[in-house]
């Protein structure tokens, strides 16, 4: 009798341990979102030491690489916004974060530069643009332009141009300025745009709460060191047991924005170091639990600079693509009160599983809804979507950080839904491809 008791509480030792867990997941993300990390972005080699967290995990776990190693190195153009940041207005010291946010792919700039006041039409007016340009042509080249968006009084198809001029002087300043400096409502978010070439001016957006005024100086000193960014995939299995050349594949991106300067770290709790310990959990749940086809981990780097990573690997695949069964690409893991959308879900080859999570939601209950959307490239799933069946899921509600924000960090994660989220996942999984012939 005690051997049986024993026995009995052995495998419910091993069964709990083996569930889908919040408190793994919990110090996965508390973990991947710490100050060490340096924003898991691509100064300081944060990306880098993510990914020899990961490994170290998957070695943990049972997970077997996939080929000799499981890194797989690329390289792709971004910025390192390394060492300290200070920016004066009028002499006068302001807080990043607080009062100012510098574009991650601002030109560097070191030295006291002139300010010049602009009405915000310049940027809707063709006309408004060429008249500021030919009265300030001697010294726009040297100066900084400031342009105040706060309150602008104009008409619907004026504030349509102002609002896509406002997205385009990410990408290039049809002013011609040293610099940009526009005064918002709010601080954009901290966004990875077309980090693929350098910029010949620098873009700041001010806090219109801080900044009342166009300052007449600015006095700026920071580096953003543009380079040749070495970085790497990484890729695990579990091997199946009956169909090992067949893959069920889950996919996160593991990096994040990294650092503006040695004072600001975007930790990226939410963002993604959520969906990278769903991945590390959905694998531990199938090293215990042996699979039929094989599963694979796939963790990207560069997803913020625009898909780098998973586009890299679509184009260096490490087994047949046409191998893949169902790739369901993770992000944005905490939260879920509202239950999650799923891109992608109304495709011809993504439709069953769809359909299976419905189904499975409907009779247990498991989340508030499983919404569909067409597909997007709005994440890694993207690229694979066009050689295999590929979705992307990401959680609906709930308390986390604002998207691309500093506050994403692990005490704003709320995981209450996530074992429920990931049990319909492996559910539906197991129910489409897993049942033993």
């Amino acid at each position: 009798m005690k051997k049986t008791i024993f026995f009995c509480f052995i495998c419910l030792i091993i069964n709990t341990l083996n569930a889908q867990d919040s408190n793994y997941t919990r110090r996965i993300i508390h973990e991947l979102s710490s100050d060490r990390m340096y924003g898991r972005g691509y100064a300081y080699g944060g990306d880098s030491i993510a990914a020899e967290f990961i490994v170290q995990e998957l070695k943990k776990i049972g997970a077997e690489p996939i080929g000799k190693q499981y890194l797989q190195p690329y390289n792709f153009n971004s910025f390192a916004m390394e060492g300290q940041v200070t920016l004066k207005l009028d002499g006068k010291l302001k807080s990043p974060l607080t009062d100012y946010i510098i574009s991650p792919t601002a030109l560097e700039a070191h030295g006291k530069f002139d300010v010049i006041n602009a009405s915000p039409k310049i940027l809707f007016s063709k006309e408004a643009l060429q008249k500021f340009k030919e009265k300030n042509q001697a010294v726009l080249a040297h100066a900084f332009v400031y342009i105040d968006v706060t309150d602008v009084k104009c008409s619907d198809d004026e504030r349509q141009m102002l609002n896509t001029m406002l997205k385009r002087i990410n990408f290039n300043n049809p002013i011609g300025s040293r610099g940009l400096l526009v005064r918002t409502t709010e601080l954009p978010a901290w966004t990875w745009i077309a980090s693929d070439y350098e910029r010949n001016y620098t873009l700041i957006h001010l806090e219109g709460e801080a900044v009342k005024k166009c300052p007449k100086s600015i006095d700026l000193d920071f580096n953003n060191r543009p380079h040749d960014h070495r970085t790497q995939n990484i890729c695990a299995m579990v091997k199946g047991t009956v169909s090992p050349d067949t893959f069920i594949v889950f996919t996160a991106h593991y990096d994040h924005l990294g650092c503006m300067g040695t004072e600001v770290i975007f930790h990226g709790a939410h963002d993604n170091a959520s969906g990278v310990a769903a991945v590390l959990d959905i694998l531990r749940h199938y090293e215990a639990h042996p699979p039929k086809y094989s599963v694979a981990g796939l963790f990207f780097s560069g997803e913020e600079a625009g898909l780098k990573g998973s586009s890299y690997y679509v184009e260096h695949p490490l087994f047949p693509l046409n191998k893949i069964a169902l790739l369901t690409n993770i992000d944005l893991m905490c939260g879920g009160d509202d239950g999650i959308t799923v891109v992608n879900a109304t495709s011809a080859n993504t439709r069953p599983f769809f359909d299976t999570m419905t189904k499975i939601n409907s009779e247990e209950q498991l989340i508030k809804e499983v919404k569909p959307r067409d597909n997007a490239a709005n994440s890694d799933h993207f690229y694979f979507s066009k050689h295999a069946p590929a979705i992307f899921i990401y959680t609906m509600g709930g308390r986390f950080g604002r998207y691309h924000h500093w506050s994403d960090t692990c005490k704003n994660c709320g995981l209450e839904k996530y074992e429920s989220i990931i049990s319909l996942i492996i559910k539906a999984v197991d129910e489409n491809y897993m049942k033993q012939d």
